[in-house]
């Protein structure tokens, strides 16, 4: 697997030997692993959750999957000697806070719509722990959060509360972290997050440099207002809208517990 690169996690190992019998045993194969390959990411899902969640082939709206160790395989060379599910990195609060914040790197997104037809995937960031003032997330926060989101209804609408502007896709959670306020984890372009998924994009403008005066600081700025990942708008141009308050069904799949 040359080009595959997987960490040291424990998905990282599973997700390995997946991948492998996906590439019928054969290195040679490679090709075939792919995160923007519809049959490619059918077979992840269905070998990674033993055969229990699938793409529908007719549903009532798109469909997406949060499939926890997904992304090994797809990860840079820096991650070949560390665990990418837990990997220490410096962030930003929406209060303009920097602080080292905890990540899982290892989490995919994948959308098909209604048919079953591919719309877009893409490598996560997913904060673990982000604690600057006044922001205290816990990874406890994080995994009550994707625990209440299997089979839960997605939408997608545009936050203009902060500095930085983003349309954000958000799941209805059964536990109603979301609709109370308690816990509210959008997936986002990558800026400032005090919980919040990153989708992650080689085309993302960096955040401002703060050390910079506001002017200074302006056109970088616009630039990351002005950009949505290719995930956002994919699915925006699939519902034919910018937002909407249901648009689909979130199943999550975790790839660790796939082989026993």
């Amino acid at each position: 697997m040359t080009d595959l690169v997987y960490s040291k996690s424990t998905a990282g190992g599973v997700k390995r030997v997946i991948d492998l019998g996906i590439m019928g045993m054969r290195v040679s194969n490679s090709d075939r692993i792919d995160l923007k390959k519809e049959d490619y990411l059918k077979d992840l899902i269905r070998v990674s959750s033993n055969n229990t969640i699938e793409v529908q082939k007719l549903s009532s709206g798109l469909q997406f999957f949060f499939i926890i160790g997904g992304a090994e395989g797809f990860l840079d060379k820096s991650y070949e000697t560390v665990d990418a599910s837990r990997i220490e990195a410096h962030g930003t609060n929406t209060h303009g806070a920097t602080t080292t914040i905890a990540v899982d790197d290892t989490c995919l997104l994948a959308v098909f719509d209604h048919l079953g037809t591919f719309v877009s995937s893409a490598v996560l960031r997913r904060p673990l722990i982000v604690k600057s003032p006044p922001v205290n997330w816990e990874e406890s926060d994080a995994t009550a959060v994707v625990a209440a989101w299997d089979k839960a209804k997605v939408g997608i609408y545009r936050n203009e509360n902060f500095e930085v502007k983003y349309y954000g896709i958000w799941v209805n959670d059964f536990k109603h972290y979301y609709t109370s306020g308690q816990k509210t984890v959008d997936f986002h372009k990558e800026e400032a997050t005090n919980g919040c998924i990153f989708i992650r994009d080689v085309n993302t403008p960096p955040m401002p440099d703060r050390a910079l005066s506001q002017e200074a600081q302006r056109p970088a700025l616009n630039a990351l207002n002005n950009f949505e990942p290719e995930l956002i708008q994919a699915v925006q141009a699939k519902i034919g809208t910018k937002v909407k308050t249901e648009i689909g069904t979130m199943r999550v799949v975790k790839v660790s517990s796939s082989l026993k």
